[in-house]
């Protein structure tokens, strides 16, 4: 019956407000014994994260600025310290239960891994952990551990279909609780000072049953094949024997039998029978409480944000639309960006190389070995995977910043090596100088060569159907050219390339040094590295090499021709820049196509003028190409595609040929439209008097003044026309006052047929008074009447004296500007030029 009303009070507790729920829940794990938390600890755990049908506590719009009472709170409920933390202590005390075990459904799984359980077979990284139902049948279930159980919910949380929908974030989401919690797992459980993580408050025999009990110590943690998801040697079938532990470093049972890229283990230099001995379960210096925590949680965070879909997916139909089709989040690249740099910060923080680099010698404890192994043995093919979907499917706007920023934090280790110098977070990087990369980083560079070169070569076509003068756009590129610029990266890059290109030669050669093998193993570790991230069969392209120069030539075209458009922004900027007398006599102007507004201001235009001749700059120098004129920027034509004509910008129009039912694009044209070289003019062809209501019109009065004008047309309409062909002075006065003739296309409407004719019609010399719905005209008309009022004269003497100011304006510029008659073959070929 206590354990009834325990459970009565635990729902009870989940329907209270956030603040009230921690401290509710915090006391009746306080008050419950062990069997009552290992009933209400799943619950608790689906609650949070919204599994299910259930909402979740909110993680994502929690935010430290708007609502620090209940971050402040649910942030100390789940610490990862099981000293002060409410839910991490009520784990630690249940994993004293070494036979305990939660099911996590087999279906929430990421899709390749549900796709190999579908075939029959299991990857290692599940393998003992699996629960059928019959024999033969299916896994329906993992079983997990306290914490496993716990993280796996935490992972699963950012990449739930049903957290997808309907979702806003509220406030900086750089603040958003989840994001805050993610940083807290990572300095604990990964932690940049000292070689332990804090000890379970749990017996020592606990310990060792953990480490040694076949149920947890299973290749979970222990393999970095079992990470890879490719090849047949990384999985193993349900009905076959059950496959030997594998040999990580790292792994709790077996040490230094797995090697790095580019450097042999020091096992290799074992006999069998002692490497057998090294390996032995028994050994007691194989058991690692330590850390086993610490693997779980980047084995569970790299499986569930990186694994999502596969390069086999990319390339082949698989048949899940799920995965052919995913693209990850805005926040789930955001948290897999926050994992990279935390995991740039702990590698660099191993104490057993020289020279500030790891990966150089071995390391002493069995946290420096995690350091050592973690990124190129748990980490790097999924995150290669994981980039090169996102730059594949992510869409053609300014959001795809976080993709580029999550590449960029990881090509650049050497901007995370000291954690109290924080790099400048996204949107606020700092214009400091280029730091020169030191030859030490040639080894990472070496190991991840995929990243510099095939990445950079996936992301270039980008640039290519992008609006290079957007300020969003311009600053992406700039970024991208600036960290390859840095100096001695590229020289780098360029030495590594020529050993994977030039080592089959030495291969040939009849006599070998000691540096020639040394590249040929070299070259021989890069064509694995190739194997292994792009499948067999990939044909490498250098990155300095001439194809790869002649994309980067055609993008200075393209962004020499963003240049010219922006500077002609900037200039027509200042020149818009007149007096306020100026403007009111403008107001009243009947121009009614002149440029309205700007894109972005005169500070960015400016901001972008600079982004886009850096990355001229510095892509003409990476790629040792002459930097191109602006006079000399398109391809076919000298002749610039902006240029200032009057107070507005004038777009040469792509190249097109003349037919029949109008013109048509040349294949040309069609290259200039879509890289946004040159542009159709988006002008109104129909009845000028008919035209729709603009939002800077009043629209009840543009159909009244459009029906007296009408009526007057009507009415008037012979005598207006005789007066505005007279070669007297009331002719050029009626000029001045009347609407010139138009001539204008009618489109007539021919049921289901693709294209419609447009027919041309003429509109007579005629009154048109449209321009007093202006806002801007009313506006200034009050403004005048106001004054008037306030000097003492009534509003019909200020309109009667405004009146005969606009006609005595009108008759000096009849004597001082007169109009000639506006013929209809003007208008027609006015008509054919917009045409």
């Amino acid at each position: 019956m206590n354990e009834y009303f325990k459970t009565v009070r635990f729902q009870n507790a989940l329907a209270k407000p956030l603040f009230e729920r921690c401290q509710e829940i915090q006391s009746i794990i306080q008050e419950s014994n062990i069997k009552e938390l290992q009933s209400l600890f799943p619950s608790l755990v689906e609650n949070i994260f919204g599994f299910g049908t259930q909402t979740g506590w909110e993680l994502r719009t929690i935010t430290r600025s708007l609502q620090p009472r209940c971050f402040d709170t649910f942030r100390y409920f789940l610490s990862p310290d099981g000293h002060h933390g409410t839910l991490f202590n009520l784990i630690y005390k249940l994993l004293g239960d070494g036979f305990l075990k939660y099911e996590f459904p087999v279906c929430c799984l990421p899709v390749p891994s549900c796709h190999m359980l579908e075939e029959g077979a299991v990857p290692l990284l599940y393998s003992n952990k699996l629960h059928y139902q019959s024999p033969g049948s299916r896994p329906t279930n993992l079983l997990l551990n306290p914490f496993e159980f716990y993280i796996f919910h935490f992972a699963y949380f950012i990449v739930n279909p049903s957290h997808q929908k309907n979702f806003n974030t509220c406030g900086n989401p750089t603040e958003a609780l989840y994001s805050c919690l993610l940083e807290d797992y990572l300095r604990y459980f990964l932690p940049l000072e000292g070689n332990t993580v804090p000890s379970l408050p749990i017996s020592p025999t606990s310990l060792t049953f953990f480490s040694r009990h076949p149920l947890y110590s299973s290749s979970f943690y222990n393999s970095p094949v079992s990470l890879g998801g490719f090849g047949s040697s990384h999985w193993h079938s349900p009905h076959q024997p059950p496959l030997q532990m594998p040999q990580i470093p790292g792994s709790p049972l077996h040490r230094h039998s797995q090697t790095s890229l580019l450097k042999p283990g020091k096992n290799a230099l074992l006999s069998p029978a002692a490497r057998s001995s090294n390996l032995s379960i028994g050994n007691q210096d194989s058991i690692r409480p330590d850390v086993w925590r610490s693997e779980a949680l980047v084995v569970i965070i790299t499986e569930f944000w990186l694994n999502q879909a596969t390069m086999n997916v990319h390339r082949v139909e698989i048949g899940s639309a799920t995965s052919e089709h995913f693209v990850p989040t805005h926040d789930h690249v955001r948290v897999v960006r926050i994992f990279v740099k935390h995991l740039h910060y702990f590698v660099n923080s191993c104490l057993c190389h020289h020279d500030g680099l790891p990966y150089q010698y071995d390391p002493p404890s069995p946290m420096e070995e995690l350091k050592y192994s973690v990124v190129p043995q748990l980490v790097q093919k999924k995150l290669y995977t994981f980039l090169r979907l996102c730059f594949d499917r992510w869409p053609f706007d300014a959001s795809f910043r976080m993709p580029l920023e999550t590449w960029l934090s990881y090509i650049q280790p050497w901007r995370y090596t000291n954690p109290l110098v924080e790099p400048a977070n996204i949107g606020m990087e700092r214009e400091d100088k280029d730091r020169f990369v030191d030859v030490k980083w040639k080894k990472f560079i070496t190991e991840n060569l995929c990243f510099y070169t095939v990445i950079f070569q996936q992301l270039l076509p980008r640039f290519f159907r992008v609006e290079l003068s957007s300020p969003k756009n311009a600053y992406m590129l700039f970024r991208v050219t600036k960290v390859f610029s840095q100096p001695n990266l590229s020289t780098m890059i360029s030495e590594v390339e020529s050993n994977l290109c030039e080592a089959p030669a030495r291969l040939l050669s009849p006599s070998f040094s000691s540096p020639s093998v040394h590249n040929v193993s070299v070259s021989g570790s890069l064509r694995q590295q190739l194997s292994d991230l792009e499948g067999p069969g990939f044909h490498y392209k250098p990155l300095f090499g001439e194809y790869q120069r002649s994309q980067v030539q055609q993008l200075l075209h393209l962004i020499t021709q963003a240049r010219v458009t922006i500077a002609g922004v900037i200039k027509l900027q200042e020149a818009s820049q007149k007096s306020w007398f100026s403007e009111l006599v403008a107001s009243f102007s009947l121009n009614e196509n002149s440029y309205a507004g700007d894109e972005y201001n005169a500070v960015e235009a400016r901001k972008v003028e600079l982004h886009l001749e850096s990355a001229i700059h510095q892509l003409s120098e990476l790629f040792q190409l002459p930097i191109i004129n602006m006079s000399s920027s398109d391809p076919v034509s000298t002749t610039p595609d902006v240029t200032l004509v009057g107070s507005s910008i004038k777009q040469l129009t792509p190249d097109t040929v003349p037919r029949e039912d109008g013109p048509h694009l040349t294949p040309l044209g069609r290259y200039q439209l879509v890289n946004g070289i040159r542009k159709f003019p988006l002008c109104y062809q129909g009845n000028p008097d008919l035209q729709p209501v603009r939002s800077f019109e009043v629209a009840f009065l543009v159909r009244l003044l459009h029906h007296i004008s009408a009526v007057l047309n009507e009415k008037y309409g012979v005598e207006l026309y005789d007066l505005y062909y007279r070669d007297s002075f009331l002719g050029q006065l009626t000029r001045q006052l009347l609407a010139p003739p138009t001539l204008y296309l009618k489109t007539t409407k021919m049921g289901t047929s693709a294209s419609s004719p447009r027919e041309p019609h003429v509109l007579p010399p005629r009154i048109n008074l449209r321009f007093m719905a202006y806002q801007q005209t009313i506006g200034y008309f009050l403004g005048l009447v106001l004054f008037g009022y306030v000097c003492g004269y009534k509003p019909l003497t200020v309109i009667f004296l405004v009146s005969v100011m606009a006609f005595f304006y009108c008759v000096m510029k009849a004597f001082f500007k007169p109009i000639p008659p506006l013929s209809l073959s003007s208008s027609f070929e006015s008509l054919e030029k917009h045409r």
